[in-house]
């Protein structure tokens, strides 16, 4: 009986603020935080127990984020790196660009409704990939998502389910 593989990652990273912009406008003042991260990350696949490869990569975030208006934006580089090597051949790692952007609305209280909407590239397949969603949380403990997903192999309709419990524990 020969297994037909396995693909395991190890993975550590690291984010923080690493500063704050303050924006005056007439009659009031903003802060935009800025948070950068990074992480790096060892792969290492195996094909029916008779080829293996490893390849090292790293991934790069940086997120701009103003809690007065409820509007943050992300850019993020995954998968920078080498190539798995099988033999003879190698595969690039599926180096991709991602960036998105999502607005908070507090109607009342005690919901909160958050817009959101982003994008990958593919560098080596040259394919890119979008999608626009919503999230509504009730009382910050229950939550419904709703999005959609555009040129993608699986089109269309998205739908999850949440639970927060203090604050500390996601259950998605």
């Amino acid at each position: 009986k020969i297994s037909a593989g396995y693909d395991l990652v190890a993975s550590a990273g690291y984010a923080e603020r690493v500063g704050m912009t303050p924006i005056e406008t007439p009659g009031k003042s903003y802060n935009i935080n800025h948070f950068i991260g990074a992480a790096g990350k060892i792969i290492r696949s195996s094909l029916a127990e008779r080829y293996s490869a490893t390849a090292v990569a790293a991934d790069a975030g940086y997120l701009a984020q103003c809690p007065d208006l409820g509007v943050a934006l992300g850019f993020a580089a995954a998968n920078l790196g080498g190539k798995m090597r099988f033999v003879e051949s190698s595969d690039p790692l599926p180096a991709t660009i991602r960036m998105g952007a999502s607005y908070l609305y507090k109607p009342r209280p005690l919901h909160d409704l958050i817009f959101a909407a982003d994008g990958d590239f593919l560098f080596h397949d040259r394919l890119w990939h979008t999608a626009v969603g919503m999230e509504y949380f009730w009382n910050k403990l229950f939550g419904f998502r709703l999005g959609w997903q555009f040129n993608r192999s699986t089109l269309g309709l998205t739908v999850g389910l949440g639970l927060q419990w203090k604050q500390r524990s996601t259950f998605d």
